[in-house]
């Protein structure tokens, strides 16, 4: 993966757009990084947003820390890598690639938007933040990747909420409520 084993590796998935919020997260590990926190990023996806990211890594002088590494299939070697996920997203539903993420026990660090909340409960099975700064989630992963208990801690929470709420087999049996419902109306 070359990726620095005496590091903090802070990942990333999704389309490289506007609305997912990249850039902040790449001046949060800017600022993270001037602190003193020996981290890297790896932001995986493509999009139209590429050309604007790699300018700002470039302009923040970031190269070494920070990677687009575009569309991968290999994503389950990535999470299992990941000491932190980061969603930075200003705008999303509820996002698969934070179901993935904490379902292969990656602690993670997600903006309070939309459906994000019913998934992430702050401080129990991960950190969420507000959207659209870079102080929120610079303070969230610096909490989190300073603490590697509170990261334990939050990779077994985070799947157990995936089994317990969010699997496959919840999900048919949520549907097949639905459906019996609607035929007990028939």
């Amino acid at each position: 993966l070359e990726i620095r084993p005496d590091r903090l590796l802070v990942g990333a998935v999704g389309r490289l757009s506007d609305e997912k919020g990249f850039d902040l997260l790449i001046r949060a590990a800017d600022r993270l990084v001037r602190q003193g926190l020996d981290l890297e990023v790896r932001i995986i996806g493509e999009g139209d947003d590429r050309p604007r990211l790699d300018a700002l890594i470039a302009e923040l002088g970031l190269g070494g820390r920070v990677r687009l590494l575009g569309y991968r299939i290999d994503l389950l070697d990535w999470y299992e890598a990941m000491d932190v996920f980061a969603l930075s997203s200003l705008r999303e539903g509820l996002p698969n690639v934070l179901l993935e993420a904490m379902a292969l026990e990656t602690p993670v660090v997600a903006t309070r938007i939309a459906g994000v909340p019913r998934l992430i409960h702050d401080g129990e099975n991960g950190l969420l933040v507000e959207p659209g700064s870079v102080d929120a989630p610079a303070a969230g992963l610096d909490r989190l990747l300073r603490d590697p208990d509170l990261r334990r801690r939050f990779a077994r929470a985070g799947r157990r909420t995936v089994e317990a709420d969010y699997s496959f087999a919840v999900r048919m049996d949520k549907l097949r409520a639905i459906y019996d419902g609607l035929l007990r109306r028939v």
